[in-house]
């Protein structure tokens, strides 16, 4: 967990790993998992997909547009069984 603090930021952490054997804890390395999404804003899917072929952001064959959650906007992403870049034409593979 991290606290605001007046001169930067502390961590709080788990204390299990003072029970633990020395070599099940690696303490120079924390695992991070980043999952971000650009968000196209100040519309939704609907009237995104009115606006002509050279303004619609989701070009793959295999994308979708989906309304972003907790924003005003939406995004592209490949449809289910593809994975890619669905902003690029033919971005999305099948897997």
């Amino acid at each position: 967990m991290l606290m605001d603090s007046s001169n930067g930021f502390n961590f709080n952490h788990s204390t299990s790993y003072l029970l633990a054997p020395n070599n099940e804890f690696n303490k120079s390395r924390v695992p991070v998992v980043v999952d971000w999404e650009w968000v196209i804003p100040n519309q939704n899917c609907r009237a995104a997909q009115t606006q002509p072929a050279a303004g619609y952001p989701c070009i793959s064959d295999h994308s979708k547009c989906v309304d972003a959650s907790g924003a005003r906007g939406y995004l592209c992403k490949c449809a289910k069984g593809f994975h890619g870049d669905p902003y690029a034409k033919q971005g999305c593979k099948g897997t």
